[in-house]
Formats: structure tokens, sequence, C-alpha cells
């Protein structure tokens, strides 16, 4: 019997160990070999023809093949779901943190600045230029351009923006000679033809370069106030003074801006003065505060309490005589900056936002603890600074309203069931830094008080609240000798729900204040309306006012009390 050939032997092991790997079928190697064709193909025989083959002749055969490289690949395992998930954040994590090369820049070959000849868009394109590339060299040529070269007359009379806008350039890159002569030139020549917004664009540059004398001397002679602002006048300006008003407001904002940074008390105090007379003037000429007069009043809040911070911690530092010297130095200061600002603010057009009143809560409020409850006038705490109280009717959110001024969530306790609060509870605000340990564990702890501490009270409720007539009775006698004799009172706050305006306890309340407080001249009385943000009749068309009604009730009401 004729032995089969190597390739068909070959070619035989190949099928069959394929079909045992795919298939899972049994191998089987028949008894004889037959050619069919020239290319090594065999013919299997039939299933009872053939037989296992042994173990032996199967490693060989496997190892035959993976030395002749004839092996079948082995199926690839399809990861799990959890593994492909996390493959894939790794593609996106790392295709994430390629950085985009751009390319570079094409070489442009700058030719030298020639100011001779070149157009007035050209000339602005150049200072443009100059300024974003801090090109000292190219100031200078324009600076002796525009200087020394051309007269008044050059560019139609638009020589005095190019050296405004040539000084602002020199300002940034603290070349205050260019600035100087630039500006020396701009006032001989071109007095009469100032563009207020390019005066108020030089104070700003003035003032980030630190030379404070020479922005006010701007505003005094470029900036001066309309006469048709003077002695409550402005409903009829024009925009040409409108906009004077505008930028002169602006350039003083600039300056208090930066005398706050430059720990200059003194002068911040006084220019936010000086913005305070310009505000009713804005309010009579209807300047819009949120496209023509931006104040940017956080920012204002911002640095006025980072300035009155470090005054408190020089004033901490400091010793017996140098805090002498510094309060002598510092008579007529408030006693915390930031009340300059908000003063400043209540003569301008209102812009009630919560970015504003979160700024200013964080300023002005930064320690608070409560001190006691008192139920007698011979509890209450001693006088040794000022208070503000609020006072108003049963659920009308005295205690969310000392919560919110404070910028705490539970610092007083609040329900929805009336008469909660049945003491006068004392909250000593910025008073010194661990008195709640002295007044927890009675421990004797140094510091004393900030400047601008006080007590805010939080009263009982009157009205529905669920207590008997007699401490009904005792409430109301507490509050007439509290509102008479309590010394340090400043500010008294009635609150008012704005839902339904003044009720018959309201009145009562107003009749009461009004006959305590008739001979005392330092405390204040201000209705506050409350729950505004609940009334449903408006809140469709414009969420948080109040409706004329309750506004006409509550002047009727205050009218009748006196």
């Amino acid at each position: 019997m004729k032995r089969p050939s190597e390739s068909n032997k070959t070619s035989f092991v190949a099928t069959a160990t394929l079909l045992l790997v795919l298939g899972g079928a049994r191998a089987f190697v028949p008894s004889t070999f037959r050619r069919t064709s020239d290319v090594g193909s065999v013919n299997l025989p039939s299933f009872r023809d053939v037989r296992p083959p042994s173990p032996l002749f199967m490693s060989t055969a496997l190892y035959q093949m993976k030395v002749n490289g004839t092996a079948a690949p082995k199926a690839s395992k399809r990861p799990s779901r959890p593994d492909r998930k996390r493959m894939e954040r790794a593609r996106k994590h790392r295709k994430k943190g390629e950085k985009k090369q751009k390319p570079p820049p094409p070489k442009v070959e700058m030719k030298p600045l020639c100011p001779e000849g070149s157009t007035l868009d050209e000339l602005y394109k150049a200072i443009k230029h100059a300024h974003k590339i801090h090109s000292e060299e190219d100031l200078e040529i324009l600076t002796e351009f525009l200087v020394h070269k051309v007269d008044a007359t050059f560019g139609y009379g638009y020589r005095g923006s190019l050296l405004s806008r040539v000084a602002v350039a020199s300002l940034s890159m603290n070349r205050l000679d260019l600035a100087e002569a630039a500006l020396d030139v701009r006032t001989r020549d071109h007095s009469g033809a100032f563009d207020p917004r390019e005066s108020a664009a030089i104070v700003r540059a003035l003032d980030r370069a630190g030379h404070m004398d020479r922005a006010e001397a701007v505003v005094r002679e470029e900036l001066a106030l309309p006469a048709v602002f003077e002695g409550g006048g402005g409903a009829e300006a024009t925009e040409e003074e409108k906009q004077v008003l505008v930028q002169r407001t602006l350039a003083l904002r600039s300056i208090a801006l930066w005398d706050f940074l430059s720990d200059d008390a003194q002068g911040g105090v006084a220019t936010m003065e000086k913005v305070a007379a310009l505000g009713p003037a804005v309010r009579r000429s209807k300047v819009d505060m949120q496209e023509d007069l931006k104040m940017n009043w956080e920012r204002l809040v911002e640095v006025a309490a980072q300035c009155d911070a470090r005054r408190r911690k020089t004033h901490a530092d400091a010793g017996d005589d140098d805090a002498a010297k510094n309060k002598n130095k510092e008579e007529g200061l408030p006693c915390n900056l930031v009340y300059s600002v908000l003063n400043t603010m209540t003569t301008f057009p209102s812009e009630n936002t919560n970015a504003i009143y979160e700024q200013l809560a964080n300023a002005l409020v930064r320690r608070v603890e409560f001190v006691t409850g008192a139920v007698s006038f011979d509890n209450l705490p001693k006088p040794d600074r000022g208070e503000v109280t609020f006072i108003g009717r049963s659920n009308v959110g005295k205690s969310s309203l000392v919560n919110m001024i404070t910028n705490r969530k539970s610092l007083a306790y609040t329900s929805k069931t009336p008469g909660k609060t049945q003491q006068y509870n004392y909250f000593a605000v910025n008073d010194k830094p661990e008195l709640a340990r002295e007044i927890r564990f009675g421990d004797t702890v140094p510091g004393a008080k900030d400047p601008d501490a006080f007590y805010l009270v939080d009263l009982p409720g009157f009205g529905f609240a669920k207590v008997p007539q007699a401490q009904r009775l005792a409430w109301s006698d507490f509050l007439a000798r509290y509102l008479r004799d309590r010394p340090n009172l400043r500010t008294v706050f009635h609150l008012v729900d704005a839902r339904h305006g003044p009720v018959a306890e309201d009145e009562n309340i107003m009749r009461l204040a009004a006959q305590e407080l008739k001979t005392r001249k330092d405390v204040q009385y201000v209705v506050v309306l409350t729950k505004a943000d609940k009334n449903v009749k408006v809140a469709q068309t414009d969420e948080g006012r109040v409706s004329k009604k309750v506004m006409e009730d509550v002047r009727g009401a205050m009218q009748r009390a006196g």
C-alpha cells in the first residue's frame, strides 16, 4: 500500500484540528489516504472507517502545526460591560487630555513704524497695537509725532483723541513721562473738546498707575458737573450732559475703589460722599443703571470690607500710643467702611439683587452669637453698644428675617405655630471672636468687640399668639418701657405682612411706637413688608412686588397712628 505524502498528512491534520477546536467534533484519522487533486486536499472516508487518534499523535500534530504556523486563531473573548465602559472612559480621558497643537502663526515681517503720511484709522490701529504688545518704542515714536510734529488741526481736530489713547497706553506700561507729555498737550490745545468717555478712561488709567492726585485733577477740570443738575434739576438734561454725569460718576467710583485698595480710608470715604451727591441727579435724569451706568456695587463693598478688615487688624496690633494716634487720625470715619458704600447706594436707583445683598450681609455681619433671652426690663444686657429690634404680630416672619439678615439658617428659631418667640432674644453681632465659649462655659476670653458691634433683638409676636391675656398685657407694658427707656436703642423695625397689609394689631403697635418714641429723636421707626414673594395676586406678573392697595393701607395706618 502506498504511504501518504507529507503534504497530504499535514493538510489532514490541519483539517482535523480545526474541527476539534471550532466544532467540538471528535478528531479522526482515516485508514487510507487518496489524492484527489494537485492542491493536496483529502477525501475523508465514512465515520465507520475512522478511529480516535492517540494522545501522542495529537500532541505531535499540534506541535507541528504551531511550528509551521498553520494553527487556527483562538476566538477572542468579548470584554464585560463594566470593562467596556471603563475602557471607553479611559479613551475619552486620553482624548480630552490631548491638547490640539495649533499651527504656529505665520511670520510677518514687521515694518518700522512711520506715522508720517498715515491716516487717522492707521494711527488708531498703531496705538492699539502698541498697547496690546507693550511696545514702548512704538509709543515713543507716536508720542513724538503727535506732540511735536503736528498741530491742533491735525486729523480734523481728532489729535486730542489720539493723545488720550497714547496717555492710557503709556500709563499701562508705567511710562509716566510719555503720559504727562500727551496729557499736557491735550489740555493746552484741546481744552474745549474733551470727550467724557476718554476723560473717564484716563482717570481709570491714572488710578491703576497710582497717580490719584492727577486723576482727581482730571475729574475737576474735564468732568465738571453741568449746571443743569444743580438745584434739583436734571429732568431736562441733554444726552451730552447726561454723558458727562455718567462718566463723572464712574470716574469718582474708580477713585474710591483704588483709595480703598491702597488703604486710604479717609480718601475712600470722602470720594464716596462725592458719589452719593450725584445719586439724586442720576435719579432725576433717569439714567439706565443696567446699560449706561454700571456701578458694580459688589466690587465696591468687597474692597471696602477688605480695607476695613486691615484697619481693624492694625488697631488690634497697635499699642496704646499708636491706638490714640489712629483714633485721632480716623475721626469722622464710620465704624465700618462698608457703611459709606451703603449710604451711597441708597441715593441711587435701587438694584435689589441677591448678589449685592449677600455681599453686604457677609461684610457687615461677620460673627453673631445668641446672648440671652430676657423676660423683663431688668434682665436686659448692658447698653454698651447700638441696638436694633424687630417687632410685629405673630407669625409675620421676624425670626426668618433675622436669619436672613445674619446670613444664618437657624440662628433664630422659626415655626409655623404663632407665638413660639416669648422672650426678648438678644444676638450679639461682631463681638469678640470667642464670645460663645465665654457664654457657654464661663471662661474669660481676651479681646474686645469690634467698633461696629451691635445687638439684634427678636421680640415676641403680638396678636393671635396662643398665650394668656395676662401674658399679652405684660408684653405690651414691657414693650412700652423698652421703647421709652432703652438708651442704646437706635432703630425699630415693624414687620407687616405684605399680602394683607396692616391689621388691627399692627395699628396698635404703630400707635404705641408713635406715643413712646415721639420724644426720642435718636430712634428711627421703619416699616418692613414681609412675605412679598408669597403674594399670589402679583406673583404671576411681578414676583416680590407689593400691591398699590397695601402700600396705601400702610401709609394710611401710619398717618392715623401719628
